[in-house]
């Protein structure tokens, strides 16, 4: 059961940060709250040693301990607290360590409100408290998992066949528990259903109408009756996920409108002025029929014209209107012959393309993925060849997109760019498969896989 007063121990060395979450946490939730402070690793210690604390939201970066460091020496095995890490934008690989190290979530720093911050408290408590009781005796397992607040299930690990279900799955769900035991558990998950060892991954899953939810994942193996099974909790994220979706439209209508803006000035400003200078050295041409440097000015203005209007090409939004296919065969077009490379667009039977069966909001993701993609490319690789390939496949559409290049070692490097973070970020909200490939001396490939979507009801 819930405690009616949470103890919460705040590990942060910004002062503004301690303040900002203890400020959302009394305005905007209904946590009735007692807070503790600590500003370095040794204070926390203490703090947990004197308190009953309940969750330790935790900075991973303070004055006596970096990284995920910070974390090994606060968790204990016998913890009764959860963990909660705050991360900054450029700290989240870290951050998902430290839940597959055993942390219960985290946050990034800014992009959570009075919501998010309570629900992620509320089943971090409650993931923890599960967590303990599951070592303890089979009575107390039994009445975790009857009475857990988020759906439960207990799968045979060699078929996935559900053998049992709590009253919050079938609540969730709307199965009974009679009707859960005749399903497998790939018929709840809809993605990834053979990653159950993932801790918190992020799928869809199916309720008994239809509907689609959001979920993460946590699995703990265990033994029933000699038979090998898996426990495996749910918590449903669909809030969280919308959150981020918002956020990332937000970022795109504001990119959208600069990019609008910038690629106007430079078409109606740089290169109509450049056009006029091309006129004005054709006059002067004409009267200067034997200077050399005539022409080459007049090579140089054409070059600079190409390489505008190129530009403003490139950084004007998607011209989607036509479909999704259609506005990667325009980019595949105006890429083609940049720095001398030859890059080009494949379709597999073009004919069974059908932009319908991509999500407008997908669509436009998987275009900015595809357009950083060929941008990195361009910058970096040094390829003579770039060729796209699209391919319609049961429930997707599988895009590749590879060079020639340089290509780089995938194992020295040890985080990636704010280019490539952006295309995984874009990829996990938007459920799409994600794999780069590259070595050192043969090239880079994008495999992107896109879900589809029925279109039987748009008829």
């Amino acid at each position: 059961m819930m405690k009616n007063t949470i103890e919460i121990l705040l590990v942060d060395d910004n002062p503004a940060d301690l303040f900002y979450i203890q400020e959302v946490i009394r305005d905007d939730t209904n946590i009735n709250a007692v807070f503790h402070e600590a500003e370095t690793l040794q204070e926390a210690q203490q703090k947990i040693d004197q308190a009953s604390v309940d969750v330790v939201l935790l900075d991973l970066f303070l004055p006596d301990a970096d990284g995920i460091d910070t974390f090994h020496k606060i968790m204990k095995d016998d913890a009764e607290y959860g963990i909660i890490v705050l991360s900054g934008l450029n700290d989240e690989e870290t951050a998902l360590r430290t839940v597959q190290s055993g942390a219960q979530d985290f946050l990034t720093k800014g992009e959570f409100d009075g919501k998010l911050l309570e629900k992620t408290i509320i089943y971090s408590i409650e993931r923890k408290r599960n967590e303990r009781l599951i070592k303890q005796s089979n009575e107390k397992y039994k009445q975790l998992f009857d009475l857990s607040p988020l759906p439960l299930f207990i799968i045979q690990s060699d078929n996935q066949q559900i053998i049992q279900s709590n009253k919050q799955a079938q609540k969730t769900f709307g199965y009974d528990e009679a009707t859960f035991s005749t399903l497998n558990f790939d018929d709840v998950i809809i993605q990834d259903s053979n990653n159950h060892e993932a801790r918190n991954q992020y799928t869809r899953a199916r309720k008994s109408d239809e509907a689609q939810i959001y979920v993460s994942i946590y699995t703990e193996d265990l033994e029933l009756n000699g038979t090998k099974c898996q426990l495996i909790q749910l918590e449903d994220i669909t809030d969280r996920v919308n959150f981020e979706r918002h956020r990332l439209d937000i970022i795109n209508s504001i990119q959208d409108s600069e990019r609008r803006n910038f690629a106007m000035e430079l078409h109606d400003g740089l290169a109509q002025e450049l056009v006029l200078m091309n006129i004005y050295m054709q006059q002067i041409k004409e009267k200067c029929e034997d200077v050399p440097e005539v022409d080459q000015i007049q090579n140089i203005l054409s070059d600079a014209m190409i390489h505008t209007r190129r530009l403003t090409y490139n950084i004007t939004p998607p011209l989607l209107e036509e479909g999704f296919f259609k506005g990667l065969t325009v980019l595949f077009e105006r890429f083609d012959n940049v720095n001398e490379m030859h890059i080009y667009m494949e379709h597999q039977s073009p004919e069974t393309l059908d932009h319908n069966e991509i999500d407008e909001d997908a669509a436009y993701n998987a275009f900015r993925i595809i357009q950083e993609f060929l941008n990195n490319s361009i910058k970096h690789s040094s390829a003579k060849n770039i060729k796209g390939s699209i391919e319609r496949q049961p429930h997707k559409y599988a895009i590749s997109i590879e060079d020639d290049g340089v290509g780089y070692d995938q194992e020295n490097v040890s985080q990636h760019g704010m280019g490539t973070s952006n295309m995984l970020k874009r990829s996990e909200i938007f459920d799409f498969k994600i794999n780069i490939h590259s070595k050192s001396g043969v090239g880079t490939e994008l495999l992107l896989e896109i879900p589809r979507q029925d279109t039987s009801s748009k008829l």
